[in-house]
C-alpha cells in the first residue's frame, strides 16, 4: 500500500444477534458438531450451511447502515453524486434477500453471470447514479474487477470467506490504483456464532501489523 501511494483502509466490527435465526443455526450446530470429526463433504457442507444462516440473519441488520451510506453525497469533479456500496457474500441466499430487500436501485454478480457481463454490471454500477447497491459473490467479484470510483468507498462483508487471501482480494476490488478515497470495511459478526471465529482468525494479520481495528 505504501509503495502504491493507496489512501487509509478503516475496518469497524459491527456485531449482531443470531434472533429468529437462533433455533435454525442451532440445529445446523448440531450437524456440524455430528460430522466435523470425519472431516468429509457432509462436515464441509455443514460448515457452509452455518455460514449461510449467520449471513441471512444480519441482511435486515444491515438494512440502516446501506441506506444511511447511500443517502450520503460526495462531490466529484464539481458535481454532488450519491455515495454507492459493495456487499460482499459467498452465498446465493443473502444475494436474493439483499435484491429483494433493495429492488429497485441493486444490482447482482454472482457464478451465474459469465465474465464480460460481469464488466459490463461494474460500469454501470460506476456510472449510474440510480444503482446505489452492488451485492457480489465472494468469489464470483473478488478477483479481476476493478470497482474504483470516488463515490464507491464503503464495503460490507455478510459473511467472511474461509483464507485471508480471499477477503483481501474482495476489498482490493475498491482499494487499488486510481483510488483517492479512504474505504471503509464493515465486518459483520453474529455473536456466538461461527463468525467470531473466522473473525478471530482472519483479523489477526491486521492486529499484527498495527492496521486499526475498531
Amino acid at each position: 500500500d505504501q509503495c502504491l501511494d493507496l489512501p487509509d483502509k478503516i475496518y469497524t466490527k459491527l456485531s449482531y444477534d443470531l434472533d429468529d435465526y437462533q433455533q435454525e443455526y442451532f440445529l445446523a450446530l448440531k450437524e456440524y458438531e455430528s460430522t466435523r470429526t470425519s472431516k468429509n463433504k457432509d462436515s464441509k457442507l455443514a460448515l457452509h450451511t452455518l455460514n449461510v444462516i449467520t449471513a441471512k440473519s444480519k441482511v435486515s441488520k444491515i438494512k440502516e447502515l446501506v441506506e444511511g451510506i447511500t443517502s450520503d453525497v460526495i462531490t466529484v469533479d464539481g458535481k454532488t453524486r450519491g455515495k454507492k456500496v459493495v456487499i460482499f457474500t459467498s452465498y446465493t441466499e443473502p444475494i436474493k434477500m439483499i435484491e429483494t430487500l433493495f429492488p429497485f436501485n441493486c444490482l447482482k454478480i454472482d457464478g451465474s453471470i459469465d465474465s464480460k457481463k460481469r464488466l459490463d454490471i461494474v460500469n454501470e454500477f460506476k456510472k449510474s447514479d440510480d444503482i446505489k447497491i452492488l451485492v457480489a459473490n465472494i468469489t464470483a467479484a473478488g478477483i479481476g474487477l476493478n470497482i474504483v470510483d470516488e463515490t464507491i468507498t464503503d464495503v460490507i462483508f455478510l459473511n467472511f470467506p474461509f483464507t485471508q487471501a480471499e477477503l483481501d482480494q474482495a476489498i482490493d476490488r475498491l482499494h487499488r490504483i486510481g483510488q483517492k478515497n479512504t474505504i471503509n470495511v464493515y465486518y459483520t459478526v453474529c455473536r456466538d456464532s461461527i463468525d467470531e471465529k473466522l473473525y478471530s482468525l482472519l483479523t489477526r494479520k491486521y492486529k499484527d501489523t498495527s492496521t486499526l481495528i475498531d
